[in-house]
């Protein structure tokens, strides 16, 4: 069965479709599209809730979507650096962090 599956790898097309030199950009680009798409729904949602956006709002929503994904991509990275304790304490900590900053951010774009 490995010699199969090593076979398989080893077909040209086969080996272009998992190369990670064309894989990361073809991610890279699909996870921008999915943000794109994320905060264009974010809008409509806003719009649902009765939510008035303004400038700052929009701005302090964006810092925040921003820090949670540097936590997550910082507490992978460290796991994948096989540092896994301080990957899932970093997680803990910072995600917990985030947690409650999102919590607080959420109050604050009811309120005002």
């Amino acid at each position: 069965m490995n010699g199969l599956i090593n076979k398989l790898f080893l077909l040209p097309g086969f080996t272009l479709l998992i190369d990670p030199t064309i894989m990361k950009p073809v991610f890279w680009m699909a996870m921008g599209g999915l943000m794109i798409l994320f905060f264009a729904a974010l809008r409509y949602w806003f719009h649902d809730s009765k939510i008035s956006m303004n400038w700052w709002k929009w701005l302090l929503a964006g810092a925040w979507y921003l820090l949670l994904f540097v936590v997550i991509a910082a507490a992978f990275t460290l796991i994948g650096e096989r540092e896994v304790r301080a990957g899932v304490w970093f997680l803990a900590v910072f995600g917990g962090l985030m947690i409650l900053l999102g919590l607080g951010l959420w109050q604050l774009l009811k309120k005002v």
